[in-house]
């Protein structure tokens, strides 16, 4: 049985990063970035890798240009341990 939610802050902002997602895939898509579905999969795959990275993070970075979306790469950049100099 359907329910009713008021979506809250944290509702909105998940949305917000799922719909830049789906958009950020359309333009790929549209501009012929994937060759073939095996690439799109892999694509997706790479993706998947990333947040699950990313979900293990305590701080996140998120995109200046696009609230409520998250930014993987700097995310995770962020938190690996530095390699230390030789020196």
């Amino acid at each position: 049985m359907s329910r009713l939610n008021v979506p809250d802050e944290w509702d909105r902002a998940e949305l917000t990063g799922r719909m830049y997602e789906a958009i950020d895939l359309e333009t790929a898509i549209r501009d012929g970035r994937f060759a073939s579905l095996n690439e799109l999969a892999d694509c997706l795959a790479d993706q998947s890798k990333l947040m699950n990275q990313a979900l293990r993070c305590h701080i996140w970075v998120m995109h200046a240009d696009k609230p409520g979306c998250l930014d993987l790469n700097r995310t995770i950049a962020r938190t690996r341990p530095r390699q230390r100099s030789p020196i």
